[in-house]
């Protein structure tokens, strides 16, 4: 701006623009403040010193600047000084709201004593207070403007980089959770790349040697015959043979998403064996159930007839023989409660307490 100034002045055309110009005054001020300008893009480019101290010397600089050029150019009612807006914008989206405040309050008051000054000269243009006042509420207008507008990109800053270190620390946790899993974890492409897999996926297929980013047909054709036919709608979740030692695996098949035409495949992957083995812990643990069901409802009648021996031995009209039967009831009654008691401590994993035996020899 300032080049096309001094341009404008040297041909002649500023004075059909500004018509109090004062052409000397004028030319140096744009050559001042060029090198003023100059110095402040080197400032920024070397990024030294910090931005809180730049920032108040720039503007600083802008304000005497455009303020000797309205002088120069004849006042306030040429419009020059509306060129201090734009760096008052600037200092407010990085200032507080007081800040911001006195920042407008600057320019008014500089673009006031340049009129002062005018007027003090006795210069023969017209003196623009009215201009001046209008510019002010201009300038105060555009740093409340300017200064909201920064809180709200801080804030929207702020909330983006939490929203941001939120997601990085839920990715890490799912990558966490994913690698800890005992169940085959992979992501594979239409075109049969594979994105992801974990360490329990690489152990079931031997991908020892193989990194994401692989060819599924190559490093495990087998799988990739399975998820072709799940792809073609045929007969999911079939055992198949991993290529490592003819271990059964069983894949499950889903899509990662309907955003697009062509979604990657998540496959799980379970060994067959463990999955026997986990079915007969559940039928072992069921069976153990009831068990202990059936321990508990032997141990009524078994109360019953308990009581009944009791009462029975107690009768003073019995035989020997028949104290003898009794006795063999009691035994064996006694025999039953305790079997009944020890299935009922299995199933219910009473707590153990620890003691010490002298053991004699």
């Amino acid at each position: 701006l300032l080049i096309i100034l001094l341009v404008a002045e040297q041909a002649g055309y500023a004075a059909h623009f500004f018509p109090n110009l004062h052409n000397s005054i004028f030319h140096g001020i744009c050559i001042g403040y060029a090198l003023a300008a100059l110095i402040i893009v080197l400032i920024v480019y070397r990024e030294w010193p910090a931005l809180p101290t730049q920032v108040p010397v720039q503007f600083t600089i802008d304000v005497i600047g455009v303020t000797l050029l309205v002088y120069a150019s004849g006042g306030v009612s040429t419009g020059v000084g509306a060129l201090l807006i734009t760096p008052m914008v600037g200092f407010s989206l990085i200032s507080n709201a007081r800040t911001a405040l006195t920042c407008a309050l600057i320019g008014t008051l500089f673009m006031l004593f340049e009129e002062a000054f005018r007027l003090l000269q006795m210069d023969t243009a017209p003196i623009a207070f009215g201009t001046v006042g209008i510019l002010g509420l201009i300038f105060f207008g555009t740093s409340i403007a300017g200064n909201a507008a920064g809180r709200r990109t801080r804030r929207s800053e702020a909330l983006a980089a939490r929203t941001g270190s939120d997601l990085e620390n839920m990715s890490e946790l799912n990558s966490r959770i994913i690698e800890s899993m005992e169940t085959g974890v992979l992501v594979v492409n239409r075109d049969g790349t594979i994105r992801l897999f974990n360490n329990a996926a690489r152990r079931l297929l031997n991908l020892k040697s193989v990194a994401a980013g692989a060819w599924l047909p190559q490093v495990a054709p087998r799988l990739d015959a399975a998820i072709t036919r799940w792809r073609r709608g045929e007969v999911r979740d079939n055992p198949m043979l991993n290529e490592r030692d003819g271990e059964e695996l069983v894949p499950r098949f889903m899509n990662l998403g309907s955003q697009t035409d062509d979604p990657p495949a998540l496959i799980l992957l379970n060994s067959a064996a463990e999955l026997r083995e986990q079915a007969q812990q559940m039928k072992l643990a069921a069976l153990g159930r009831l068990s202990a069901g059936i321990a508990h409802e032997i141990r009524n009648p078994l109360s019953a007839i308990q009581q009944a021996e009791q009462l029975l031995a107690e009768s003073t009209h019995i035989t020997d023989e028949d104290r003898r039967l009794i006795r063999v009831i009691e035994r064996h009654t006694a025999r039953l409660e305790r079997i009944v008691r020890d299935v009922l401590g299995l199933s219910r994993r009473e707590n153990i307490t620890r003691s010490q035996i002298t053991m004699k020899p």
